[in-house]
């Protein structure tokens, strides 16, 4: 149950991190310009917010409000769904704030991210720090960090094209995921086999004595 209270809220994470990457595809193309790879990377002054149209602002506001609500769910699961929805609207107008700079835009949504993420975890009771809390920084948020403050800092062409630049990034978060579930699966289990095995010797030695007797 523990691992599933934050295995399953990321599920949603990591859907709305690709429904965000859809919201920038389709930013650039309501501003007709479809051969550019990235918005802090094209000059063209129709990129700029304020000269989208009516129906493009309002589709790229939703998704990028779906876009929080997934993540913030998967940094807070224990939140309530109308607690992360003014979060979600509250981190949207925020980002807004840096509209003239989109370069910092990655750097604070991870910001934001781990800082949430980092709280909730720390705060919890101590009867839950347990493995599963245990392991999770160390197989997933840690590891995470780390490459995402390579993509921040040292954007160069060797991690540009050597190592596809935000494509590890992305691809980092389900396998570490997964390999925190098995990890935290198979402890699981083998906690319960032993649990299982000192049952039975309870029960032979029980069995035996009242042989004796």
């Amino acid at each position: 149950q523990r691992v599933h209270e934050l295995f399953y809220p990321n599920l949603l994470g990591m859907l709305a991190h690709g429904i965000g990457h859809f919201a920038l595809g389709v930013r650039l193309r309501l501003d007709g310009d479809e051969t550019t790879t990235s918005i802090t990377t094209n000059d063209n002054e129709d990129n700029d917010f304020d000269t989208m149209t009516l129906q493009s602002k309002l589709t790229f506001i939703l998704l990028l409000i779906f876009f929080w609500f997934g993540l913030l769910k998967a940094a807070l699961p224990n939140f309530s769904n109308r607690a992360l929805g003014a979060c979600a609207l509250l981190a949207t107008y925020s980002l807004s704030l840096l509209g003239s700079q989109p370069q910092y835009s990655f750097t604070f949504v991870q910001t934001v991210l781990f800082v949430a993420s980092s709280i909730q975890q720390l705060t919890r009771p101590k009867a839950e720090k347990d493995f599963v809390y245990a392991t999770f920084p160390v197989i997933v948020s840690f590891p995470l960090t780390f490459v995402g403050w390579i993509e921040s800092t040292q954007c160069t062409a060797f991690v540009r094209d050597e190592f596809y630049g935000h494509v590890v990034y992305d691809a980092f978060i389900p396998v570490g995921f997964l390999v925190w579930y098995v990890v935290c699966y198979l402890q699981i289990n083998e906690g319960k086999s032993l649990q299982s095995s000192s049952f039975s010797s309870q029960q032979q030695r029980r069995n035996g004595k009242q042989k004796v007797s």
